[in-house]
């Protein structure tokens, strides 16, 4: 089958997957995504699954940028706190019950992202590149200040009771099977 992507399918894989390392994601997570992307973005003709293993693990021979800022502030650091636990808009989270939630695609289940990684990936930015000249520097006032932030962000752009409402099932690549109140199992596209 022709490819008619315009940079063909192992590039625009490879692509993403380098988008996705930008962001800190691990091979693991780079391959389940880039699965993923693959069924999603070709379905009628996807790559082979050795040619997305051989995209994940070259890619992540990367090291993860270390980003640039313009201001340095809170709101700034905020921001790319949740892109960053996103992966750029690549892999859901959601705030609800006053934590914050991401979704690991390797094992399919939803994981609290604690402050204390928060802070980490906060502090791994310390240095880096402030405006024309100057250098990311970090107090622990701005760490908590800059989480405090964005909690509030997220609690306030949030669906309330995300998991509560959530149906009882399990999704897999191309169904729903859900588990009703009396115990009955039933599948859904």
């Amino acid at each position: 089958m022709e490819d008619d992507t315009p940079l063909g399918r192992n590039q625009e894989l490879t692509k993403f997957a380098g988008q996705l390392r930008h962001y800190g994601a691990s091979r693991p997570m780079m391959l389940a995504l880039i699965r993923s992307e693959n069924l999603r973005r070709f379905a009628q003709d996807p790559l082979p699954d050795q040619e997305c293993r051989d995209i994940a693990r070259s890619v992540g021979n990367y090291a993860p940028s270390k980003p640039v800022f313009g201001r340095g502030d809170e709101v700034e650091l905020a921001d790319r706190l949740r892109k960053h636990f996103a992966l750029g808009g690549a892999v859901p989270f959601v705030f609800d019950e006053a934590k914050l939630w991401r979704y690991e695609p390797t094992n399919g289940l939803w994981r609290e992202v604690k402050e204390s990684e928060l802070s980490a990936r906060l502090q791994s930015w310390a240095g880096a590149k402030l405006g024309d000249e100057g250098v990311l520097l970090l107090s622990s006032k701005r760490v908590s200040g800059a989480i405090k932030l964005l909690y509030e962000q997220l609690e306030a752009a949030s669906l309330p009771m995300y998991f509560a409402t959530a149906p009882a099932g399990v999704r897999f690549a191309d169904v729903f099977v859900r588990l009703a109140g009396d115990g009955t199992l039933s599948v859904e596209d």
